[in-house]
């Protein structure tokens, strides 16, 4: 049976782009911060980033390997200080950066995975503050991918 889908990989590969990158001044505002592939559901260390898998679909079993591949990128960080600004400034700055990740990310798969992407952020998503002292958002992306089987 051929890899049609590519879920994992894909996580995978963005997982280590987010530990491996670096700003221009060769230090990474993610050095602190846990990040994997899939989910701690419990006992969470935090700040940490999460790659989870959402969905693939439109997945082409004949021809040319390709699909639609959505993964989610949560993070999470421990703010409880009195001033509430402070979080939502703490997200917007690693939002940046995450964003700075994913636009650098498609050559990335291109040459690491040998495969073709067109990305897209659907959306940026706040926790709504539920869980003080620890704020959270979650970053929907969408993977459209054609190419050789990873």
């Amino acid at each position: 049976m051929a890899d049609c889908i590519q879920w994992w990989p894909l996580a995978k590969h963005l997982s280590q782009s987010l530990k491996q990158f670096q700003t221009d001044d060769g230090k990474s505002p993610f050095d602190k911060f846990y990040i994997y592939a899939g989910s701690k559901s419990n006992d969470k260390d935090y700040p940490c980033i999460e790659v989870k898998w959402d969905l693939e679909g439109d997945i082409n079993l004949h021809g040319r390997s390709e699909a639609i591949t959505n993964l989610w990128i949560d993070m999470f960080i421990e703010n409880s200080d009195d001033n509430p600004e402070k979080p939502y400034m703490l997200l917007y700055f690693y939002q940046n950066h995450i964003l700075s990740v994913l636009e650098e990310w498609p050559s990335k798969i291109s040459e690491d995975l040998k495969v073709a992407v067109m990305l897209k952020v659907k959306e940026i998503v706040s926790d709504a503050d539920m869980f003080r002292p620890n704020c959270a958002c979650r970053f929907s992306i969408e993977i459209n991918w054609r190419g050789k089987t990873i």
